[in-house]
């Protein structure tokens, strides 16, 4: 029992330490894999998708379409918050909507925002409650629901107009089945 058997248990010990940095390299690069290819669906994203904090309620995260529609430039956007976009609710009522559809993980709600030039926008927000590092956040996704919301109300006055003058006329309306 020489130095042979020492050498191989230093042998056997390198090539243990070798085998686990290779497979940590082989995890590194798989998860900068997967980053890139998450980072480009949500860069290419056509909807605007941010983390938000749900202690403080800044954007934590944000792709360039989030940016887009509310007219920020993404340094600009780095420091704000919900409270600087939300035009329907105040700090207050954003607050308490949060907590209470929080139990619920998941919750989808229509709303209107501010744009850096004050000009309002109909977003339908999706939003996710999630848990990273002890912390509390939101994962939003924001669609721009103006054209619809603009093509609801046109239907709508188009509709008080066609009874108006149903109304004004005593005419009756049919329907064919």
């Amino acid at each position: 029992c020489g130095p042979l058997p020492q050498k191989q248990a230093l042998l056997q010990a390198v090539a243990e330490r070798l085998t686990r940095m290779l497979w940590l390299r082989r995890e590194r690069a798989l998860a900068r894999r997967r980053e890139d290819i998450f980072s480009a669906i949500v860069s290419l994203a056509e909807d605007g998708i941010a983390l938000v904090d749900v202690e403080t309620l800044g954007f934590v995260e944000f792709n360039d379409a989030a940016c887009r529609l509310m007219g920020y430039t993404r340094d600009e956007m780095s420091g704000l918050g919900l409270p600087d976009v939300q035009a329907a609710m105040n700090e207050a009522e954003t607050r308490d909507m949060i907590s209470h559809h929080m139990p619920n993980d998941h919750h989808e709600f229509d709303t209107l925002r501010r744009r850096k030039d004050g000009s309002l926008v109909h977003i339908h927000v999706s939003t996710k409650l999630l848990t990273l590092d002890g912390r509390l956040y939101l994962s939003q996704i924001w669609s721009d629901i103006t054209q619809r919301m603009t093509a609801q109300r046109a239907l709508m006055d188009e509709r008080a107009r066609l009874q108006t003058i149903l109304d004004a006329t005593h005419a009756g309306a049919w329907e064919w089945v």
